[in-house]
Parts: structure tokens; C-alpha cells; sequence
């Protein structure tokens, strides 16, 4: 069995499970949040130097451990309802790994921002909704040309 897992992902409204282990790349938990929640990208962060208080997004081959030096192994329920707050919050405090989640907003990646307090399944409709929208409005916007 894979260090990572998703459990009962059977629709959009069943929780999701991940373990979170020491040799565990970012690229496979990126993966497996944006096969929960296509419209939504979880970005691991790591310190831009040892002093600094600047977070820069650390690349995908990295893994978790590398991100702190010392990961606290375990698994990670994540809600439909949770927000994207609670979400970010959960895998620092319990694993010592900051992360920032974005939203799709048309042809982009953009911060939550106020809608913070959102679900994450509320958040991934809302990507959803601003991708098809962008994609039909660039669709229609070619055929006039």
C-alpha cells in the first residue's frame, strides 16, 4: 500500500484521508487534494532562508521531511466542510508543514482571500464556476474572431 491514501472518496461529500510520512513527496499530496478538489491547489511553503519570516513555494520532488527536518508522521482527515483556514492550520499544527491553499479564478491561482471562511467545497464550486465561465466567454470571444 502507498504512504498516501484517500479513503472513501466515493463523492463530493465524503472526507478524505492522508498519510502524511517523512519520505512522502509534496507532488503526491498535491495530487491527491486536487483529485478531491480540482478547483482548489494546496502549495507547500518553506522558509526563503533560515532567518526569514518569508515563506517561498518549495518544488514538488522535495519531500515532506526535507520541508522541516523533523516531520511528525501520522493521518490527515480533511472535511468538505472544513475551511481553508482550518485546512492550512491543521497540517501546521499537527505536522509542522505550512501550506497555503488557492482557488482556480478563471485562468489563474488566487488567494481565498475573504471568502476564507468558506468551505472547501463551497471554495472548489466557486473555482469551478469561474473556470467554466472563463472558458466559455474565451470561447465565444475566438469565435468572433
Amino acid at each position: 500500500m502507498s504512504a498516501l491514501s484517500i479513503v472513501n472518496l466515493l463523492n463530493h461529500f465524503t472526507i478524505m484521508q492522508l498519510i502524511i510520512s517523512y519520505q512522502q513527496k509534496i507532488k503526491e499530496v498535491k495530487e491527491a487534494f486536487n483529485r478531491r478538489f480540482p478547483y482548489l491547489k494546496i502549495e507547500f511553503l518553506q522558509s526563503a532562508t533560515n532567518t526569514s519570516k518569508f515563506y517561498k513555494v518549495a518544488p514538488n520532488h522535495i519531500r515532506l521531511g526535507q520541508l522541516t527536518g523533523v516531520l511528525r508522521e501520522g493521518i490527515i482527515t480533511i472535511h468538505p466542510e472544513d475551511t481553508v483556514t482550518e485546512v492550512e492550520q491543521l497540517f501546521l499544527t499537527k505536522f509542522g508543514l505550512p501550506v497555503q491553499i488557492f482557488r482556480s479564478t478563471e485562468d489563474t491561482w488566487t488567494e481565498p482571500g475573504d471568502p476564507d471562511i468558506l468551505p472547501l467545497k463551497q471554495q472548489n464550486d466557486i473555482g469551478r464556476s469561474d473556470t467554466q465561465f472563463y472558458k466559455l466567454k474565451s470561447y465565444r470571444y475566438n469565435m468572433l474572431l
